[in-house]
C-alpha cells in the first residue's frame, strides 16, 4: 500500500513539475526568439524556475524517465533550440543532475539518450515534411501533424518497449506540452500583457 501512494505520490509530483518546466521553456520561446520583452532579469529568474522544476522532475521519476529527458537535452543543443537563459539553464541542469546521477552510481544509458535524440529529431522532420498538406488532411489527423507532443508520446513508447516500461514519463510528456501550448493560447499571452510581459512592437 505504501509503494502505491509512493508511486502516485511520484507520479503527480512529476506531472507538476513537468507542466511547470514546459511553461518556463514556452515563456523562454516567447522571450528569446518571438521578441516578447519583460523585466531585465526575468529571463534569468524563469532560468533558475526552469531548472529548478527540471531537476525536480528527473529527482522523482525513473532510468527510463532521466534517459527521455537527457535525450531530450541532446536532441535541443544539437537542433539549437537553447537560445538564452530560459532554456540553457534548465538544460544545463538536467544534464548535470544526469551526470551527477552516473557518477553517484545510478545505471547510465547511453543508447537510451541518442535513440531519444534521433527519434525526436525525425519525429519533428516528419512534422515539418507534413505540416503543408495538414490543411487537405482530416482534423484528426491534422491534429497529429499541429501537435508535436504525439511523436514525442511514440518516441518514448518505443523506448519503455525496449528498455524499461516507466508509466510517469508518458504522464509529463503530456504535461510538459500542456505548459508549453498554454504560452501560446491568445487568453494567456493576453493575462501575460497583465504581468508586464510586452510582445513583440506590431503584434
Amino acid at each position: 500500500m505504501l509503494e502505491l501512494i509512493g508511486a502516485l505520490f511520484a507520479g503527480f509530483a512529476a506531472y507538476l513539475l513537468a507542466f511547470a518546466l514546459g511553461l518556463v521553456l514556452g515563456l523562454g520561446r516567447l522571450l528569446e526568439t518571438e521578441g516578447w520583452r519583460w523585466a531585465p532579469g526575468a529571463r534569468w529568474v524563469l532560468g533558475a524556475a526552469g531548472a529548478t522544476a527540471g531537476v525536480g522532475m528527473l529527482a522523482v521519476e525513473l532510468d527510463a524517465a532521466r534517459a527521455f529527458w537527457a535525450g531530450f537535452v541532446l536532441y535541443g543543443v544539437l537542433d539549437r533550440r537553447f537560445r538564452g537563459a530560459c532554456t540553457v539553464l534548465p538544460a544545463l541542469a538536467m544534464a548535470g543532475f544526469v551526470g551527477w546521477t552516473a557518477l553517484d552510481g545510478r545505471r547510465f544509458f547511453p543508447l537510451e539518450i541518442l535513440f531519444v535524440a534521433s527519434g525526436l529529431s525525425v519525429a519533428d522532420g516528419l512534422r515539418a515534411r507534413l505540416r503543408p498538406v495538414a490543411d487537405h488532411l482530416p482534423d484528426r489527423l491534422a491534429l497529429l501533424v499541429d501537435r508535436e507532443d504525439w511523436g514525442w508520446l511514440l518516441v518514448a513508447s518505443v523506448q519503455l518497449a525496449f528498455f524499461g516500461w516507466d508509466w510517469t514519463l508518458l504522464l509529463s510528456i503530456g504535461a510538459f506540452h500542456a505548459g508549453r501550448r498554454l504560452t501560446r493560447r491568445a487568453g494567456f499571452q493576453g493575462r501575460l500583457r497583465s504581468w508586464g510581459l510586452r510582445p513583440p512592437i506590431g503584434a
